[in-house]
């Protein structure tokens, strides 16, 4: 289908005749067929037979388990990585941080003109339908919602991106570069991966994680040291 869609359904569905997924959109006033009915755009999963996807973060130390040159997987990336990896090296991508300087995140968004770019090469994930990315995907955020009881829970865009991943039946799912040690994440975002790793595990999704915080157990430490001037570490590992 080559028709750009003007207004995207937010609910995709699970089409039982082919096993596809799929998003609905209402096609322009202007469009030239008999009707104006919903029509159903592919979302490409495992359209290439792909049942396998790693998530690829922001700490290149790990990546040594990233199939960059398997086929038989999908590499996911988000935000900014493309500063640090190719873009041509990942099949999907993800900016879900909403736009608009009223919205809290300003300064957190990639610029304009990369997304437009990577949206050209590979489906681009955003909160919604955005006219300047016509390409973009919206993503299925009341889809995700109906998965578990807790759908809801989220707190970063890689528990956002595992659990599309759940949602579109990938077999096997692997999670490389992803530490939350430096910080400029909420405090419930390694748990909240932590989460969504557990619900993949339980609907019998092979796992795999390297990551450097990842499944640890962190806690609280009183000290007299003096913060700048006695010897200080925000994380101490034991």
């Amino acid at each position: 289908m080559t028709q750009q869609c003007h207004a995207y359904r937010e609910v995709f569905g699970d089409d039982a005749a082919n096993g596809s997924i799929y998003i609905e959109c209402e096609l322009p006033e202007d469009h030239g067929g008999e009707d104006r009915a919903a029509q159903r755009i592919p979302l490409q999963a495992k359209a290439n037979g792909q049942t396998k996807v790693c998530l690829v973060g922001f700490v290149p130390t790990y990546w040594r388990t990233v199939p960059w040159k398997d086929e038989s997987w999908e590499r996911w990336g988000c935000n900014g990585l493309y500063r640090l990896a190719p873009v041509s090296r990942f099949t999907r991508w993800f900016e879900l941080h909403a736009k608009g300087k009223d919205l809290g995140q300003r300064g957190w968004r990639e610029p304009q003109d990369e997304l437009l770019a990577i949206s050209e090469r590979m489906p681009l994930y955003l909160t919604r339908k955005e006219r300047e990315i016509p390409k973009g995907v919206p993503y299925p955020l009341k889809d995700v919602e109906k998965l578990t009881p807790w759908g809801a829970y989220h707190a970063g865009s890689f528990d956002y991106m595992l659990a599309l991943a759940i949602l579109l039946g990938f077999k096997e799912i692997r999670v490389t570069g992803v530490d939350f040690q430096s910080g400029g994440e909420p405090l419930s975002a390694r748990p909240c991966l932590e989460y969504w790793l557990g619900v993949a595990m339980g609907r019998g999704i092979t796992v795999s994680v390297e990551a450097g915080d990842v499944g640890r157990i962190f806690r609280l430490v009183r000290s007299d040291e003096q913060y700048g001037f006695d010897p200080f570490r925000l994380v101490e590992d034991r």
